[in-house]
């Protein structure tokens, strides 16, 4: 059964998911989002709109810096694609994977990919849907700005 797309306004469930850091895994949790203004990006590999969010992530990262925490997810490829890409796209944010089951939770892969979700500094979701740039600009300059 296909799941809807989690709405604007909800608070994320808990979840840790491993994290590629270069030639090491590390687990990262849902409690690290805490108090920041995050962009969640869900990919896949065979999807090309999602290559081509890779840029825009690494733009956005280079300039807002530590005033957001982007973390990209990838929601079902083995551990050697994250790699590939990984050490490809060489990111400033972070790069977690084995994203399958919180993506269906939250009605991800139902929607398609790239999926973002952006939230407040309370947890709150700001904005789920499709990789649209100049939205999730002016969502992210806003919430900065409050």
């Amino acid at each position: 059964k296909k799941i809807a797309l989690i709405k604007e306004g909800n608070i994320l469930p808990r979840w840790e998911l491993p994290a590629y850091v270069g030639s090491r895994n590390s687990i990262f949790t849902s409690d690290h989002l805490k108090g920041r203004i995050v962009l969640i990006d869900f990919w896949i590999r065979g999807c090309g709109y999602c290559m081509e969010s890779f840029a825009h992530l690494k733009k956005l990262q280079k300039r807002y810096g530590s005033q957001i925490l982007i973390v990209s997810i990838n929601a079902s490829d083995p551990l050697s694609d994250v790699v590939f890409f990984y050490k490809r796209e060489n990111p400033a944010y972070l790069m977690l994977y084995n994203g399958h089951d919180l993506a269906k939770q939250l009605g991800v892969d139902s929607h398609g990919y790239p999926t973002v979700l952006i939230l407040d500094k309370t947890g709150k979701i700001m904005y789920s849907g499709n990789f649209d740039n100049q939205k999730i600009e002016n969502l992210l300059s806003t919430a900065l700005q409050n």
